[in-house]
């Protein structure tokens, strides 16, 4: 039973490196043909398409105004938050 559940977690394990190393290398490969060709556009088929798309918004820059202030405020306030150090 033991053995079973130990072949579980690590084909669980490998399968999520693999995941994590192919999304890895297919952003860098992206990257590397953005840098050449400055414009990205990969098409699959017609219902699959990629464009690189740089998004700056507060979700993904959270407040990217060049300094890391407000950055290092809101992660050590989730960190609190999360380890209910605030009642």
């Amino acid at each position: 039973m033991l053995k079973k559940y130990f072949n579980k977690i690590l084909l669980n394990f490998f399968i999520v490196i693999f995941i994590f190393a192919f999304d890895r290398i297919s952003k860098l490969y992206v990257l590397n043909l953005a840098e050449t060709d400055q414009f990205v556009n990969i098409y699959i088929n017609q219902f699959l398409n990629f464009h690189l798309i740089w998004n700056t918004g507060i979700g993904f820059g959270l407040f990217s105004s060049g300094t890391n202030f407000y950055y290092n405020f809101i992660t050590l306030l989730i960190i609190l938050i999360n380890s209910k150090l605030i009642v």
